[in-house]
């Protein structure tokens, strides 16, 4: 029965890898990969904001002048805010927002910003992602 299913091997395996699709399709070369992922990786920085500031900049709100001097921080790093949570009407979690920055020293940059604003009660660098 042993010399059987030995025998059988050989063919299942030939079998197994002629059924598979295989595609033409080019894969790059590792030093493509290491430089293409360079170009996209960012960092981000988390911010959470008085309630008010995330009422306004939900547009639930009128912009009020402590909306208005976050937004005017973040135009002038030339980056954008958008919020954590979009469709939660938990006021807590309406709070938090994401800048995505394309670097260490801009997000330091921000972060020292961000905190000095009344509006804003935190501001921190989010670590990047990793394996446990």
């Amino acid at each position: 029965m042993k010399k059987a299913i030995w025998r059988a091997f050989p063919v299942i395996v030939f079998i197994a890898f002629a059924s598979c699709n295989t595609s033409s399709t080019a894969v790059p070369i590792s030093a493509d990969v290491v430089n293409s992922r360079e170009e996209v990786i960012t960092m981000q920085v988390i911010v959470q904001v008085s309630a008010d500031v995330a009422s306004a900049l939900h547009q639930r709100g009128t912009l009020t002048a402590k909306s208005k001097e976050l937004v005017r921080i973040i135009e002038i790093f030339n980056l954008t805010l958008h919020p954590m949570h979009r469709d939660t009407d938990d006021p807590n979690l309406q709070s938090y927002f994401i800048v995505e920055v394309p670097d260490h020293a801009t997000a330091q940059r921000v972060t020292d910003r961000l905190r000095r604003l009344e509006a804003v009660k935190a501001a921190y660098v989010k670590p990047p992602d990793e394996l446990p």
